[in-house]
């Protein structure tokens, strides 16, 4: 983030899209008014407000990754349709002195976390910054969930 300011950074340069706000507000990205119909046509629609800052587009899209949820067929006979099944079944399943849990994740992670954050309201930005309340409440939906299945 220091080389553009010095004007020794380069002209064409690849980050993930949780740092556009960041970029543009140190000065480092000009507006892509070139590519926004190609983009619109030929990519995912989660392209353009994952590459804009305040819906103006920056980048060019190159990857778009999500992450997915495996069950195992040998424990449920088919997959949890919400948090509160797989919660249901986590009361029954887990057991930390065998180490065995129904679902784990890295929490403090936004990436990972996000499902649960905009579960309850929380929306994400170029910046993925959550808001301070939806937090907080998201926070102590999950920690209610982690007591209640004795991890």
């Amino acid at each position: 983030m220091t080389d553009g300011p010095a004007g020794i950074g380069a002209d064409v340069f690849s980050a993930p899209h949780d740092h556009v706000g960041k970029a543009v507000t140190a000065g480092l990205v000009l507006e892509n008014d070139r590519t926004r119909d190609d983009i619109e046509k030929n990519d995912v629609p989660a392209a353009l407000p994952a590459l804009s800052y305040e819906e103006v587009l920056y980048g060019y899209p190159i990857a778009v990754d999500t992450y997915a949820l495996y069950y195992n067929k040998k424990l449920l006979k088919e997959a949890p349709k919400t948090y509160e099944e797989l919660i249901a079944f986590a009361k029954t399943y887990n057991d930390p002195k065998s180490k065995k849990f129904a679902f784990v994740w890295d929490v403090p992670q936004i990436y990972l976390a996000y499902s649960f954050l905009s579960g309850y309201g929380a929306t994400s930005s170029a910046r993925m910054e959550p808001t301070r309340t939806t937090s907080a409440l998201t926070m102590k939906e999950l920690w209610k969930a982690r007591n209640s299945c004795k991890v």
